[in-house]
């Protein structure tokens, strides 16, 4: 088994270098033209940025602005690339967990297949400036739920319900809009184990789903000290809520017409188009594949489509002179997409041809890629320009 693993280290280690390479090729050399300054600027001073306040992405921002590499700017880029890696890492982990075969197999493929998920373009985007760290954070937040959720699944420990909580706790101090919704998803885990759930695991639970919350603490405690950036204020207990629950943001929402619902899904579909390609023609293949061999994670998956789309798409109605924003809140639609599209390819091409496929695969992933930034450019020159229409 050591040969393997060497094996198994070795391909990802390659395929993560790789990824890298280009998100460095790529990065923005200092700030997008978005919040990405605000973003810097609340790290390096321990400041406090707009609603929600970002509390524990200021926080991990910080340490990555003392590292002495170029200037803060392009520390916190690069903060958002190492991000990006942990959440490819952690769906490695997740597809190793669903597709069958044996142990180099599936983990050549696997490995491969994540050049499909890092340069996507909504993902690649993210990953390669300070704000969209921000995203990639809360997707690797929802990576590491499905996985907890997938070993549940094999073999219930209490462990991981312990995990799952803290972890989700942990991910509504981050963004907390775009992972209350999958509530209902991750709630269900629970619901479906509750026969195992004793009144002491569900107090531990509680406390560990509490613990997550613990870093809302440092936007009031920091408040009081006057930073130099101090959105909102949120040394009062008013103000404080005010910040957290992003009362700011009321009245933006644009009215439920058919002009509105017509726009919103035209970049919806577009966006499934700019991330994968035709790729996604697989997803409907991997869909059977999971109900057929994985069916609690297939429920799972479906579900963080479907509740993200429903929400973002036709609930919270964006206006049109900024539509484009609605793309960074349906990333956990664009990754349970991925997963469905990536089963799909395995089901239908790669059974009894592993490594083949994975070759295929990752030759595949590598002109999406690239053929993307060779007709828009760097993927943030494509939506700079998306934005300036």
């Amino acid at each position: 088994m050591v040969k393997p693993k060497i094996k198994e280290i070795t391909a990802l280690t390659v395929v993560l270098f790789i990824v890298f390479s280009v998100y460095i090729s790529t990065m923005h050399p200092v700030y997008k033209n978005n919040d990405s300054p605000e973003t810097t600027a609340a790290a390096a001073t321990l400041g406090i940025g707009h609603a929600p306040g970002y509390p524990l992405y200021t926080m991990a921002g910080k340490i990555a602005v003392l590292v002495p590499l170029a200037n803060p700017a392009f520390r916190m880029n690069i903060f958002s690339s190492f991000l990006a890696l942990l959440a490819l890492l952690a769906t490695y982990y997740i597809l190793v967990n669903i597709i069958p075969g044996n142990f180099g197999q599936k983990r050549v493929y696997a490995a491969a297949c994540l050049f499909i998920l890092a340069f996507s373009g909504i993902f690649w985007n993210q990953a390669i400036e300070a704000k969209g760290g921000i995203y990639i954070l809360n997707l690797l937040f929802l990576a590491l739920l499905i996985l907890l959720s997938l070993k549940l699944f094999e073999r219930f420990r209490p462990v991981y319900l312990y995990l799952m909580a803290y972890v989700f706790g942990l991910s509504l101090s981050n963004h907390w809009p775009s992972m209350i919704i999958l509530l209902p998803v991750f709630g269900w885990v629970f619901v479906k184990y509750r026969r195992k759930f004793t009144v002491e695991k569900a107090a531990v639970s509680g406390v560990l789903f509490l613990l997550g919350l613990t870093p809302y603490l440092y936007l009031f405690l920091r408040a009081k000290t006057g930073p130099v950036l101090n959105w909102g204020d949120p040394s009062t207990a008013g103000n404080f809520l005010w910040v957290v629950l992003r009362k700011g943001y009321s009245g933006e929402i644009a009215p439920a017409t058919a002009y509105v619902f017509k726009y919103q899904i035209k970049e919806f579909l577009g966006l499934m188009a700019w991330n994968f390609s035709f790729l996604w023609i697989f997803a409907p293949f991997g869909g059977v594949y999971l109900y057929k061999k994985k069916r609690n994670i297939f429920w799972m998956l479906a579900a963080v489509f479907f509740i993200t789309v429903v929400i973002v798409v036709f609930y919270n109605r964006t206006k049109e002179e900024v539509i484009w924003l609605i793309s960074i809140f349906l990333i956990p639609a664009v990754f349970g997409l991925y997963i469905f599209i990536v089963c799909g390819i395995f089901e239908e091409a790669g059974k009894k041809r592993g490594k083949v496929m994975a070759g295929f695969a990752a030759a595949l992933a590598l002109v999406m890629g690239f053929s993307l930034r060779m007709l828009f450019g760097a993927p943030w020159d494509h939506v700079a320009a998306r934005e300036a229409t």
